[in-house]
Parts: structure tokens; C-alpha cells; sequence
């Protein structure tokens, strides 16, 4: 997965400035899309969000257009904010560096919009980017904005566009008692005085202090929520992960070059790992012997860069593990014990990793 077209969604609906926003609205709804890319003339202008959309009104009975007081856009130039255009062959990481901040980019090719690379599916790719032992704790957002159940649903909605989210927590004393995302109001749309309370869904998914990133990434690439709070033991909100939280966090782990070094390396020392249990084991151990030392030195530096709590720990293994790799090559394959050695070095390394 290494261009934009491998991860983007592709074949998305294009709106022109002059289009209705009852219309964005719909088209919204009806495909479950956040997304609406401006084209005029051929060229990409802008780009539309839900969030722009349904600050401004929102549709009753489907087809209705419920505009709040304070609205003054009518059409979908009125609300589109400045895009970022992305080759469809482009890097996939210079992309979503791109992206960065603005939630999605528009795809081209040859001109012509193919495809949107949204939070959502840098998302979906996280689990193969970030590393193992990076928690949500360093990237999760602190502190939590909290709404109360008695809130009004038009209250929450010009609140989320304030503050540039889509999701509100909903406490009562400080205790969370749900979420409530901008797709819930606008779906279930009871009118703009009506409680947030009545909006939320019955399960919400929430994740505890040092989950790992990918885990995290994973439920909500799978469940495709937008956020997951984090809670105490007394069930209080901490902080709250969200899909740009995980969008930077890719984001930086692709900026850190010698984690992107060392995550393109670690296929070829995994199969040298691998390989001490074939027939070709010796061969295995001299271009572990070679690459190894300095794969480790530069995940050890990684690690006290970013000041992980086991880096004193996972450097020590890996001396030990070095020293065994180094005694192995001072004993002749022939003699007894050597493949056992080498099988029990290989099961320790793939353990480490």
C-alpha cells in the first residue's frame, strides 16, 4: 500500500458551487458520505464536509430544509472551504502528510477527481503504520468537552461546527453517559429543541488507558466510529480519541525517518529470523549478524526519543539477544546442539518483536 490509489475511495460524488445545500444534504444522507468535492469548469475548487452542510440546517423527513437562524450559506460554494488535491500515483505517506489538518483530500488523475483519501481510510491503515508499542495516551485530545443530556440538538450542532468536531460527549455529574455524533442528530432529526439524550445509541464503544494506537485504530476503522473516549475508573471522560488524532499520529510516524526506515527493513529481518529454521540457516544468521545491530540501535534510539517507559528494558533483550546471535557464529554448524541453538535464538527474536 504505497499510493494514494491503494487506500483512497474511489468514484466519489461531485457537486458544482452552485448546488443546493438541501441537496449536498441529500446526497449526504442517502450515501452515507462526508465528502462532497466543488468542480467548476472542470477544475476542483473546493471541498464540502458534513459538518459545513448540517451547520447550516438539516433535512426533515428526508427531503425538507430545516435552515437555522444564524445560516447565511445556501449552496455549496457558500460552505466549501480550500482543498487539498492529491495524484491518485502520488506517495500514499506524502499524501497524508498533505492532508494533514484539512480531514481529507480530493484525488486526481489526468484532471479529473477520482477518488477521496479521507481520515477514515488513513484510519483503516494505521495498524500497518504506527508502531507496536505507541498507546493512545501520548495522542489521545484533553481535556474533554462535555455536553449535558438536556442540551438541544441545535445547540449541539452549531457547538460541534465551533469547535470543528463531530462528536459530543454527553455527561450528567461529570459521568459519561454516551456519545452523540453529528450523523446521529441529522439522521434522527426530532427537532432543534429536542435533548441530545434522545439521540444517543444504546452501546458506546470506549477504550481504556494504554491501549496500544493499532488496537485502537482497529475499532474504530471496524465499528467506522469516528471517535473513542477514554475513561476513568470512574467512568469520568479523560480524553477522547478521534480520527484526526489518529491521522496525526500516522502523520508523525511517517515524518520520523528512521521509524520508516526501520518499518521498511523489518520485512526482510523478519524472513532472515525465519530463516534460521531452514536449510539455509547459516546464511540467515551472518545477514542477521550484519543488519541487526544497527535495526535495533535505531528503534533503541526511537525509543528514548519519544521517552516509551520500557526503553532501558527492550535495550537490555536486545544486548542479550545480540550476544547469543554473536556466540552462535563462533560454533561450528556441524556440532551438536548448533540447529537447536539457532531454532531457540529465532523463537527468542520473533518473541522480541
Amino acid at each position: 500500500m504505497d499510493r494514494v490509489r491503494d487506500l483512497m475511495t474511489a468514484q466519489p460524488v461531485v457537486v458544482a458551487s452552485d448546488t443546493p445545500l438541501v441537496q449536498c444534504a441529500v446526497q449526504m444522507m442517502d450515501l452515507g458520505i462526508r465528502h462532497l468535492p466543488v468542480v467548476d469548469g472542470g477544475e476542483v475548487v473546493g471541498l464540502v464536509d458534513d459538518g459545513a452542510v448540517f451547520g447550516c440546517g438539516v433535512l426533515v423527513d428526508g427531503a425538507l430544509w430545516f435552515r437555522f437562524d444564524a445560516a447565511e450559506a445556501d449552496s455549496a460554494g457558500g460552505v466549501a472551504v480550500p482543498v487539498v488535491t492529491v495524484d491518485a500515483e502520488s506517495d500514499l505517506p506524502a499524501a497524508i502528510r498533505a492532508m494533514q489538518g484539512s480531514g481529507a483530500a480530493v484525488v486526481v488523475e489526468e484532471g479529473s477527481v477520482v477518488g477521496i483519501l479521507s481520515e477514515h481510510d488513513v484510519v483503516r491503515a494505521a495498524p500497518a503504520v504506527v508502531p507496536a508499542f505507541r498507546t493512545i495516551d501520548a495522542v489521545a485530545s484533553s481535556p474533554v468537552f462535555t455536553v449535558s443530556p438536556e442540551t438541544s440538538a441545535k445547540s449541539g450542532i452549531v457547538e460541534m461546527r465551533a469547535r470543528g468536531v463531530r462528536h459530543l460527549v454527553v455527561a450528567e455529574d461529570g459521568v459519561a453517559m454516551g456519545v452523540v455524533s453529528l450523523r446521529d442528530l441529522v439522521a434522527g432529526w426530532k427537532g432543534p429543541e429536542t435533548a441530545v439524550e434522545r439521540y444517543m445509541r444504546g452501546a458506546v464503544s470506549t477504550v481504556e488507558a494504554g491501549t496500544t494506537l493499532r488496537a485502537a485504530a482497529r475499532v474504530m476503522a471496524d465499528e467506522h466510529i469516528g471517535c473513542l473516549p477514554v475513561l476513568d475508573s470512574d467512568g469520568r471522560p479523560k480524553a477522547i480519541l478521534t480520527r484526526s488524532d489518529v491521522l496525526d499520529a500516522v502523520a508523525g510516524a511517517l515524518d520520523d525517518e528512521s521509524l520508516f526506515a526501520s518499518g521498511s527493513a523489518r520485512g526482510n529481518i523478519s524472513a532472515q529470523i525465519r530463516g534460521l529454521r531452514g536449510e539455509q540457516a547459516r546464511g540467515a544468521l551472518t545477514t542477521l549478524i550484519e543488519r541487526l545491530p544497527g535495526f535495533f540501535r535505531r528503534d533503541d534510539d526511537l525509543l528514548v526519543r519519544i521517552g516509551h517507559p520500557r526503553a532501558a528494558e527492550i535495550h537490555q533483550q536486545r544486548q542479550e539477544l545480540l550476544a547469543e546471535l554473536d556466540a552462535l557464529a563462533e560454533i561450528d554448524p556441524a556440532e551438536a546442539g548448533w540447529k537447536k541453538r539457532a531454532l531457540a535464538l529465532a523463537e527468542a527474536l520473533e518473541k522480541h518483536e
